[in-house]
C-alpha cells in the first residue's frame, strides 16, 4: 500500500476578529479567549487587567437589534424636543450647563427619561450580561470591584458598608449600584461634540457604541495613570480605542479618558460608571422620604445631602 501522507497540521486561527482599532505608541492589544485588552504604559509590567492602565473589550455584549432600539428611541425623544414636546425629550440639562453655548454638540438622554424599554434592556445589559460575565470570567476585576466601590464609599463620606454583602455570598447582579451623576445615559454627538478630560470615580465604568460608520472623529482617549494630564485637552493621550458597535469598553473609575470630538455625523454611546452600595442604605434613605425601596425600577436620584442629581445617586436597574 502507498504510504499516506501525513495530515497538515491545523494553523492556529484567531479567535475573532479584532473588537477595536487601537492608536497609540505604548498601546498593546491583547487577544483573549472571552474578552480582549488594551493596555498602555512603559512595559507590559505597568498594567493590570481593569485596575491599572487597562481597557477590557467584551465582545457582543449588545446586539445589532439592541442598538438599533437604544438609538431609535434617543431619537424619538430628540425629535420631541425639535417639535417643542418640552422637558419629556429626556435631555439632561447638564449637557446645556456644562457646554454653555456650544451644548448641541453633545446630548446627554438619561435612562430614565426614555421608554420603558430602553429601561429594562439597560438593566438587561447590566444585571443579565455585565456583571455575570465578569463573576464568570474576570475574578480579578471582581475583586478590584469590590475593593474599589469600598473606597469609592469611604472618599464620598457615604459611611457605606457594602464588604459585608460579599461575606454573605451575594450575587453582583442582585446587589444595588450607584451611579455616577446623569447616569446610566446615552450620549449623542454631532459635529464639534465631544467630552472633556474627566475621571469617572466610581468602581468601573461601561461605555458601548451604539453604531459604527455614522460619524467621522470621535473615539475615547486614555491617559496612563501614572502620567497625569492635568486636565488638559490638548495633552496627547496615551491611547485612543474606536471600539466596534455593540462592544462593551470596561475600565476603572480612576483612568482619565475624554470622548474625542467628532467632525461630521452622528456618533450615539450607552454609558454608565458604578459601584456597589449597601442595601440598609438605600431602604433608610427610601424610608426617610416615605418611599418603599424598590426590588427593581428607578429609585428617585435624590438623597439627605440635596434635592437634585448628585454624586449619591443610587438606582436600582
Amino acid at each position: 500500500m502507498p504510504e499516506l501522507e501525513p495530515e497538515p497540521e491545523p494553523q492556529p486561527q484567531p479567535q475573532h476578529l479584532r473588537l477595536a482599532t487601537v492608536t497609540g505608541s505604548t498601546a498593546s492589544y491583547c487577544e483573549g479567549p472571552a474578552c480582549d485588552s488594551v493596555t498602555f504604559g512603559a512595559g507590559s509590567s505597568a498594567s493590570k487587567p481593569v485596575e491599572f492602565n487597562s481597557v477590557l473589550l467584551i465582545p457582543d455584549l449588545v446586539s445589532a437589534t439592541e442598538c438599533e432600539q437604544l438609538i431609535a428611541d434617543v431619537e424619538q425623544r430628540r425629535r420631541l424636543a425639535d417639535d417643542g414636546g418640552g422637558g419629556a425629550d429626556g435631555l439632561s440639562a447638564w449637557s446645556r450647563t456644562t457646554y454653555g453655548e456650544n451644548w448641541r454638540g453633545f446630548q446627554r438622554y438619561r435612562i430614565p427619561s426614555l421608554s420603558s424599554a430602553t429601561a429594562e434592556l439597560v438593566g438587561e445589559i447590566l444585571r443579565g450580561r455585565l456583571l455575570p460575565f465578569i463573576a464568570r470570567e474576570l475574578p480579578t476585576v471582581e475583586d478590584y470591584l469590590w475593593a474599589r466601590s469600598i473606597s469609592a464609599c469611604e472618599e464620598s463620606g457615604c459611611n457605606l458598608q457594602p464588604p459585608a454583602q460579599r461575606h454573605l455570598g451575594s450575587d453582583l447582579s442582585e446587589l444595588p449600584y450607584r451611579f455616577a451623576p446623569q447616569e446610566p445615559a446615552i450620549n449623542r454627538y454631532t459635529a464639534g461634540g465631544e467630552f472633556p478630560v474627566h475621571r469617572d470615580e466610581q468602581a468601573l465604568t461601561l461605555n458601548v457604541l451604539l453604531k459604527s460608520g455614522s460619524f467621522d472623529g470621535g473615539g475615547t482617549a486614555f491617559w496612563r495613570q501614572d502620567v497625569a494630564c492635568g486636565g488638559d485637552p490638548q495633552a496627547p493621550s496615551s491611547v485612543t480605542i474606536h471600539p466596534a458597535a455593540g462592544v462593551g469598553v470596561v475600565f476603572n473609575g480612576k483612568v482619565q479618558h475624554a470622548g474625542r470630538a467628532v467632525t461630521a455625523g452622528v456618533r450615539h454611546v450607552l454609558v454608565f460608571s458604578f459601584s456597589i452600595t449597601c442595601s440598609q442604605y438605600v431602604s433608610n434613605r427610601a424610608a426617610r422620604r416615605g418611599e418603599v425601596a424598590p426590588q427593581q425600577g428607578p429609585l428617585p436620584g435624590t438623597c439627605e445631602h440635596c434635592e437634585e442629581d448628585c454624586e449619591y445617586n443610587v438606582e436600582y436597574i
